[in-house]
């Protein structure tokens, strides 16, 4: 496959260049069309190994299009090959790093089971790109995200997380520390705790993220799952001589208090 042909594959998908199969989605995937004369690429590693955000957009796009769930199954690589390349141009790359998490997002929340056979490595890179030191911070937003989003899928991607005990542990440990970036403002002392505004006070944008995503982990996998894989560093938190630590764990332990039964 030559790299003109998946420029061609990008047009007809976001350009509509007149192929009926492509935007109703019910042509056979990467064959040929059989209401035009357009041969699809083959390989997708091939076409994912080239940095171009176009391509991968399209790409992403087809699939969320794809109402044929039993086809999926063929695009089991496709996840694998947006990662690797990702892990790739992570540093010299920024721009396109950011896109391909934000696509990588986009589509594990709408198919989340096209991670179910390699979930762990897909996690594992997440978790690599969040604990990593010097990346950007909107990488590690986005990189956070995913995983959240995936423990989401009550379906699938509930399980999928839970059964990933190393993995669960790391992101709770990059969740907390991100709960002590915390300042002691004087303004503290003179808040309304019913303001929203003044419930902000002192909160860096790094725990503000934190908080909510470490809500929405322990609504998506219980207190219980939380807990059973935190049982040793959140302790230490708590008596901790950081006040920000102390505080960091016991936001975490409302939030455990206050999650739904499973």
């Amino acid at each position: 496959m030559v790299y003109g042909d998946s420029r061609r594959f990008i047009l007809v998908i976001f350009m509509g260049s007149g192929c009926a199969g492509l935007r109703s989605v019910s042509c056979v995937p990467f064959g040929r069309c059989s209401c035009c004369s357009l041969n699809y690429p083959p390989q997708i590693g091939e076409i994912l190994s080239v940095h171009d955000d176009d391509l991968h957009k399209a790409y992403v796009m087809y699939l969320l299009l794809n109402k044929m769930e039993f086809g999926l199954e063929k695009y089991k690589d496709f996840a694998f090959y947006m990662v690797t390349t990702l892990l790739d141009v992570m540093k010299q790359e920024q721009e396109l790093a950011n896109n391909v998490l934000e696509e990588m997002i986009m589509l594990v929340g709408a198919k989340t089971r096209i991670l179910r056979k390699r979930i762990g490595f897909f996690v594992g890179a997440m978790l690599s790109i969040a604990e990593l030191k010097g990346v950007a911070e909107k990488k590690v937003e986005l990189a956070i995200e995913f995983v959240v989003t995936v423990a989401e899928d009550r379906k699938q991607g509930c399980g999928m997380i839970e059964k990933l005990d190393h993995d669960l542990t790391r992101l709770l440990s990059v969740l907390l520390n991100k709960l002590v970036i915390i300042e002691d403002d004087s303004s503290w002392y003179k808040a309304d705790s019913d303001n929203n505004d003044d419930y902000k006070v002192g909160k860096l944008s790094k725990f503000c993220y934190g908080n909510e995503d470490f809500s929405r982990l322990t609504v998506a996998l219980h207190g219980n799952a939380i807990v059973s894989n935190y049982q040793e560093e959140l302790p230490n938190f708590l008596v901790d001589k950081d006040w920000r630590k102390r505080h960091g764990a016991t936001i975490k332990v409302q939030w455990w208090l206050n999650s739904p039964e499973p």
